[in-house]
C-alpha cells in the first residue's frame, strides 16, 4: 500500500470515529478533522498531503504548553463588534487571512455598485483595526470565553485525547500521539470553543436568508464555523483563494457549493472526496491581473534578473528548503555577475527570517530585497523562481517562464504547473544552470507554454467578480 492510500484509509478510520460523536464533540471532529488525520499520518510514517506539522518543539516544551493552556487558555482579546446595520444583509462573509482579502474587493466593489448590503466578519483582530474600516459594514468577533468555555475546554481535550488514543493507539507511538493532539489542542481548541460561541451569537442577529460566505472550505476555524451554520440552517459558500490539490484537507467538505477557478479544481475537488457542488467562476483576485498583465506582455531588457518569490516556511514547505532555495540563487548570482535578483519575502514571513539571509549576502548590488507585503513586480523580471505558491498562477498570466525551486520531489505540491511546460522543477545548482539558459533561449516557446496553462487552468480571464455575486445571489 502507498503512502498516500495509506493517508486517505486513515482519513476514512478518522470518518468512523468522528460519526459516532454527539453535540460538542461531533463540532469538534468535524473542524479537527483534518490536523487530527494528519498526526496520525505522520506518526505512522506516512507524508503527510497538506500543512500540519508536528511540532520541532521539544516535549518539554509542548508539555509547557499544554499544562500552561489548562490555567490560562490562549484567547485573543479584541473590541466588541461594531459597524454596519443587520436588517437588509444579503450576504455574510467571512476573512480570516489578508489574503481573502484580495478576493473580496472585487466582490465588494460590485455589491456596492449593485447598492447591495452585506456584512464582513473578521476573525483576526489586527486585520479588523488596520482594514475594518475599508469595508464598512464590518465585524470583530471576540475569542475571550469565560469559565464555562475552560470547562468545556479541559472536558472536550481530555474525551478527545482518550477516545482517538483508544482507536488509534495500538498502531501509533501512544506517548507522542497524546502529546501531539494535546499541543494542538493547547493551541487551538480554546479560541475555536470562544469564537464559535461568539459567532453563533451574531449570526443569529443577522438575516436568516443571507447565505454565509467563506474563501476556502478547509481549516479547524473555518470548518467549525461552517458547522455552527449548518446547525442554524444557513447557505454556506466557499469561495477559492489558492491552489486546490487532491489532499485531506479537501475530503469532506460542508458547504453547499464551492465556487472554483476552473474545471481543474473541479476535478481535484471531486477526486479529494469533498462531497460538495464545484461550480466554476473563475478568480476574482485576478480580475485586474488580467488587465495589468495585458500591457506587460514584452520582456524586460537586459540585464536578465530574476524574482524569487519563497515560501514562508511556515506551512507545507518547511523553512529548510527556503533557505536552501535562497543559497541557490545567491550561488547562481556569484557566478552570474550580471544578473540582478529580486527578492519579494512572503506576506507570512513575520519573522523576516528570509530578509536577514538576503541582507547577509556577498552581491549587495545584485540583490533587492522588497517588504513582505509589497506588490510582486513582474514585469521587471524575466523569470520568477518560487516553491510551492498560488504566484505560479500569475507568472502564467504574466507569460513569465516559472522555476520551482524544491530539493526533494516530496516536498512539490503544485505538480501541475509542470504538466504544460511553462515550468520547470530544479533539483541542484546544476539543474539551475541549464533551466535558466534553456528559459532564455526559447522564451516565446515558454510564453506559450503559459498561455496554455492559463487557458486550461484559469476560466473566466477577467469578470470573475461577476460571475460570483450573481452566483452568491440566486
Amino acid at each position: 500500500m502507498t503512502g498516500e492510500e495509506r493517508i486517505w484509509q486513515i482519513v476514512e478510520r478518522y470518518k468512523t470515529w468522528q460519526s459516532g460523536q454527539r453535540g460538542l464533540m461531533a463540532d469538534y471532529a468535524h473542524a479537527f478533522q483534518t490536523e487530527i488525520s494528519e498526526i496520525i499520518a505522520q506518526l505512522q510514517q506516512d507524508w503527510p498531503l497538506s500543512g500540519y506539522k508536528l511540532s520541532s518543539a521539544s516535549s518539554k516544551d509542548q508539555w509547557k504548553v499544554i499544562l500552561k493552556s489548562l490555567f490560562k487558555p490562549a484567547s485573543s482579546s479584541t473590541p466588541d463588534i461594531a459597524g454596519g446595520h443587520a436588517a437588509d444583509v444579503r450576504l455574510i462573509f467571512v476573512v480570516e487571512f489578508n489574503s481573502h482579502l484580495n478576493q473580496l474587493r472585487p466582490l465588494i466593489t460590485i455589491l456596492k455598485k449593485r447598492n447591495i448590503s452585506y456584512a464582513v466578519f473578521f476573525l483576526s483582530k489586527d486585520l479588523y483595526e488596520n482594514k475594518g474600516a475599508e469595508f464598512g459594514h464590518a465585524f470583530i468577533i471576540r475569542a475571550n470565553g469565560n469559565l464555562k468555555i475552560r470547562l468545556q475546554y479541559i472536558f472536550l481535550n481530555f474525551r478527545a485525547v482518550c477516545s482517538l488514543l483508544y482507536r488509534f493507539g495500538k498502531t501509533v507511538n501512544q506517548g507522542i500521539f497524546l502529546r501531539a493532539l494535546a499541543f494542538l489542542n493547547a493551541k487551538r481548541l480554546y479560541i475555536w470553543l470562544a469564537m464559535r460561541r461568539e459567532f453563533s451569537a451574531w449570526l443569529d442577529q443577522m438575516p436568516v436568508h443571507a447565505p454565509v460566505v467563506f474563501f476556502k472550505a478547509e481549516g479547524s476555524l473555518t470548518r467549525g464555523f461552517m458547522q455552527i451554520c449548518r446547525q442554524n440552517n444557513r447557505r454556506i459558500f466557499a469561495v477559492q483563494h489558492g491552489w486546490i490539490s487532491k489532499e485531506i484537507k479537501y475530503h469532506a467538505l460542508l458547504p453547499d457549493a464551492y465556487l472554483v477557478w476552473s474545471a481543474f479544481f473541479a476535478d481535484t475537488l471531486n477526486a479529494s472526496g469533498a462531497g460538495c457542488p464545484a461550480k466554476i467562476c473563475g478568480c476574482p483576485a485576478y480580475d485586474q491581473v488580467f488587465e495589468v498583465a495585458a500591457q506587460q506582455r514584452s520582456q524586460s531588457a537586459e540585464p536578465l534578473t530574476l524574482l524569487f518569490l519563497p515560501n514562508s516556511g511556515l506551512s507545507q514547505t518547511p523553512f529548510s528548503e527556503v533557505n536552501w532555495a535562497i543559497e541557490c540563487c545567491l550561488l547562481y548570482l556569484q557566478q552570474h555577475p550580471t544578473t540582478r535578483l529580486i527578492v519579494k519575502p512572503h506576506p507570512g514571513d513575520h519573522t523576516r527570517r528570509i530578509e536577514a539571509i538576503i541582507r547577509n549576502n556577498t552581491q549587495p548590488d545584485q540583490i533587492e530585497c522588497l517588504e513582505n507585503n509589497a506588490p510582486i513586480p513582474y514585469d521587471a523580471c524575466h523569470i520568477v523562481v518560487t516553491m510551492n505558491s498560488t504566484v505560479g498562477l500569475e507568472a502564467a498570466i504574466y507569460q513569465k517562464p516559472l522555476v520551482i525551486l524544491l530539493s526533494e520531489e516530496k516536498y512539490l505540491l503544485t505538480p501541475e504547473y509542470l504538466q504544460t511546460g511553462y515550468a520547470r522543477w530544479v533539483q541542484d545548482q546544476e539543474e539551475l544552470e541549464t533551466t535558466i539558459l534553456d528559459m532564455r533561449m526559447h522564451y516565446p516557446r515558454y510564453q506559450e507554454k503559459c498561455r496554455q496553462f492559463v487557458n486550461t487552468q484559469l476560466a473566466f480571464p477577467g469578470k470573475a467578480a461577476e460571475k460570483i455575486v450573481e452566483t452568491l445571489l440566486c
